[in-house]
């Protein structure tokens, strides 16, 4: 059976965002590296002091953005996990529901669950199924109706009763005239 959705759309997905999401950290350290660059004062002395100055302040800082930023990346990649699979799974159920509806099985319903993303579109699968199987009733019910109404007319020509004959071949036009109504609300 062939997948509506690849089995490996979550990881991407995660792959991808922690891709850039390390873009994005890599370059928050470029432009606090950049704020606190400051120029070398004039003697040896005042350049080793700003120099141990800005050694603990770099430290200070790249500790503070590489937690901050790693925080961040695992609230991402877990959200991303969780956000991919509430999406990709609805649509494996929606494609294995429509598989089993194109081989003609009406009964049968989409359930997702409550925080699923996609029930306007499962809810929609819902509705074409049950339309089509209350069509599909009506229809079996105008042949039915229409194999009565042949039966009655082969006995009413045996008996050669015209005028109930008449009367019985009306009531199957208008059987054949609601059947035909049926399926002039359907495309094809």
């Amino acid at each position: 059976m062939k997948e509506i959705i690849s089995r490996s759309f979550p990881y991407k997905l995660a792959l991808k965002s922690l891709l850039i999401i390390t873009a994005g950290a890599i370059m928050t350290v470029a432009v606090f590296y950049l704020a606190i660059y400051e120029e070398f004062g004039p003697s040896y002395k005042e350049s080793l002091e700003l120099i141990a100055k800005l050694k603990q302040e770099l430290l200070y800082k790249t500790i503070m953005v590489y937690s901050a930023t790693s925080f961040f990346l695992i609230g991402v990649a877990v959200m991303t996990l969780l956000y991919s699979h509430r999406v990709a799974g609805p649509i494996y159920r929606l494609g294995l529901t429509a598989k089993i509806i194109a081989e003609g099985d009406l009964r049968v319903k989409v359930h997702l669950r409550e925080k699923d993303v996609i029930h306007p579109l499962a809810d929609a699968l819902n509705d074409i199924t049950r339309n089509y199987s209350e069509i599909i009733q009506q229809l079996e019910r105008g042949i039915h109706a229409l194999k009565e109404i042949s039966q009655k007319t082969e006995a009413l020509t045996v008996r050669g009763t015209s005028e109930e004959a008449q009367r019985v071949i009306d009531d199957a036009a208008e059987k054949a005239e609601d059947i035909s109504r049926i399926l002039s609300g359907i495309k094809v």
